[in-house]
């Protein structure tokens, strides 16, 4: 076949091209990787009139990557069938096309496509704010396998404000292998709306990463996980499989986590700094957030120090021996704290640190009575700290706390 992978690389000063006088209707082409890379001062492409109906696209990696000055793809017309549906290789499609204000991919029928990587394809497109996808279904996608074949797929698109998954269907995604998920909308700075279509929900997505998904979408409002179905976690990542996944989500006010089963035993915490800087949250809820096998959630996986507006916050099903730190310092707001279904583990907990105990504290009398129950009998003599709440310790659950072990 005719082969124009890299055809125009580096065309440097390459402002426009005219396509009108191209027969390509013998052209069996398979692959544009590369085809347009580096065409910094590109302005507009238009494939109207060209004849695809002979190509079988299987790499689009990097096609339009780092077109600074394109404002403009025109497929409109363009018989791309045949493109997407031997489609392997998408990654860094559309990278750094930084002048892109729209893209209208609603003609792209993703059905039957064969897709092992779309890593970074709309990433660095700072200016795109619109982005209108069209049916997408994995049935035969193969992601490749433990990489980070769906990482970065949206990251530093800065004026993106909203992103539509609706017509997304997962269902076909494999069942059998591990993806790797990291930081797919990271410094999306405009995104405040995230729409996950019923499509969506996946009985069995294993991800061996869930971290920096939402790192710096500072202007994100809502995030309905809820409609994701069940996510299974097999990553053993020291760091956290979900570490700074809120990080700088600066006005997230309420938060629940979808059904998540942790898989793999590790010696790795639930994550680093989950809602580092997340400041307006005022409910977090992790009650259905099964943990068995990663009981590490220990104080800097809470906002502590920069959620001073939360209100009510829901402990995953486990927590560990391992689980140490402060877990609320300074959430001077808190009134409702609802302890692990499994209760808490055999260790030395605070909940709220000591320099706070002259502090005003809106824990409610409900709150302290349901975190004595849920106290384990002690090995030993154990401390559960809770600053200024103390006060609102019952003579009934201060016995209990006694006869258990703990000094309160």
């Amino acid at each position: 076949g005719t082969q124009i992978s890299s055809m125009f690389l580096y065309a440097i000063n390459l402002r426009k091209i005219d396509f009108d006088n191209f027969d390509t209707s013998e052209w069996t082409i398979t692959s544009l990787n590369g085809l347009f890379n580096n065409c910094y001062k590109l302005q507009k492409l238009d494939f109207t009139g060209i004849d695809t109906s002979n190509w079988t696209i299987t790499n689009m990696s990097s096609t339009f990557s780092k077109c600074y000055a394109l404002q403009e793809i025109n497929f409109a017309d363009v018989d791309t069938t045949k493109w997407y549906q031997t489609a392997t290789r998408k990654d860094s499609c559309y990278y750094g096309c930084t002048s892109l204000e729209t893209l209208d991919l609603s003609f792209r029928n993703l059905e039957g496509s064969n897709i092992s990587t779309i890593n970074s394809e709309f990433s660095s497109c700072a200016s795109l704010k619109k982005l209108i996808l069209g049916d997408i279904n994995t049935s035969n996608w193969a992601l490749d396998y433990n990489v980070n074949a769906i990482s970065s797929v949206f990251s530093y698109c800065h004026s993106l404000e909203e992103l539509d998954f609706s017509k997304v269907d997962l269902s076909g995604m494999s069942q059998t292998l591990i993806y790797q998920l990291t930081a797919p909308f990271s410094y999306c700075f405009n995104l405040k709306r995230i729409i996950f279509g019923p499509k969506m929900i996946v009985s069995d997505l294993k991800f061996s990463t869930f971290d920096s998904v939402f790192n710096n979408c500072v202007s994100l409002e809502e995030v309905n996980f809820e409609q994701l179905g069940e996510i299974h976690c097999q990553g053993t990542a020291t760091s956290g499989w979900m570490g700074l996944l809120f990080n700088f989500s600066c006005k997230l006010k309420e938060l629940k986590f979808p059904k998540i089963y942790i898989e793999t035993s590790s010696s790795g915490r639930m994550g680093s700094y989950i809602f580092r800087y997340s400041c307006m949250l005022e409910k977090i809820d992790f009650s259905d957030v099964d943990n068995e096998l990663c009981t590490d959630f220990r104080g800097d996986c809470i906002p502590s120090n920069v959620a001073y507006r939360l209100k009510e916050f829901r402990f995953p099903k486990y927590v560990g021996t391992n689980s140490g730190g402060t877990w609320f310092a300074n959430m001077y707001q808190l009134e409702e704290i609802y302890p692990p279904e499994n209760g808490f583990a055999n260790v030395n907990i605070s909940f709220i640190s000591t320099s706070t105990e002259n502090y005003p504290n809106m824990l409610s009398a409900a709150s302290v009575h349901r975190i004595i129950q849920a106290l384990p009998q002690a090995t030993g003599t154990k401390t559960c700290t809770l600053g200024a709440a103390k006060r609102k310790l019952t003579a009934e659950d201060l016995a209990i706390a006694v006869e258990k072990g703990w000094t309160i």
